[in-house]
């Protein structure tokens, strides 16, 4: 086995299931099959991208995010992270990262209803530091929110949901919005109650996942 086949073996090992690995060993047995019969990369290629599909991604009561098309699956993230992919996901118009300080109070809101009414001490600040053009932080909960899906899948794969643009333009998540479902209905409707169990419930499940804001 020449070192490149054996790095690829080893990068394939050390990230999927044995499930996965056995479909993607049929898969490049398949493949050097048609291969040998004569069709090319080329062809290859495009069958592998009329296969390709957008998940329908759904929004729960409870405001989880769901990949509907690939098996159900659940993108998870931290509270204010999905707080800007919520916001971006309300405008498909795009936002100017500039712009941020004229959604602050929808980002606000969401996060509110996100933590169940109840306001982290370090929201507010956190906040503002995402509105901040001079900071960093926009980018920083942007690069959050493709980890999260990049988790699961190929970032090819993903690519629709991510918060992208051209430096100095509006950034935007270009899936087709016919494919969302808010079952949560609009989340600006809905009214922030704080919980007085949510704070010590969402301390103990941010620890587990080591999840920060």
């Amino acid at each position: 086995m020449v070192e490149d086949d054996k790095d690829e073996d080893d990068y394939f090992h050390a990230h999927y299931d044995n499930e996965t690995l056995r479909l993607i060993r049929e898969m490049k047995e398949n493949i050097e099959r048609l291969k040998q019969k004569g069709i090319t990369g080329v062809v290859l290629k495009k069958i592998i991208q009329e296969m390709e599909k957008t998940s329908r991604l759904v929004v729960t009561t409870d405001f989880r995010i769901i990949l509907k098309d690939f098996n159900n699956q659940e993108i998870t993230m931290a509270p204010l992270p999905k707080a800007i992919f919520f916001l971006f996901l309300r405008h498909p118009e795009g936002i100017s990262f500039k712009e941020l300080i004229d959604y602050k109070d929808e980002i606000m809101h969401i996060y509110k209803v996100l933590c169940n009414g109840n306001f982290p001490s370090r929201g507010k600040k956190s906040i503002e530091s995402i509105c901040n053009p001079l900071n960093n932080s926009i980018n920083e909960k942007c690069s959050r929110i493709a980890e999260a899906f990049k988790y699961h899948f190929d970032e090819d794969i993903v690519s629709p949901y991510i918060i992208r643009g051209e430096r100095g333009c509006k950034k935007s998540i270009c899936v087709d919005r016919q494919l969302v479902t808010w079952e949560c209905g609009d989340i600006m409707d809905i009214e922030c109650k704080p919980n007085a169990s949510f704070a010590f419930l969402n301390f103990l499940k941010m620890k587990s996942k080591h999840e920060i804001l």
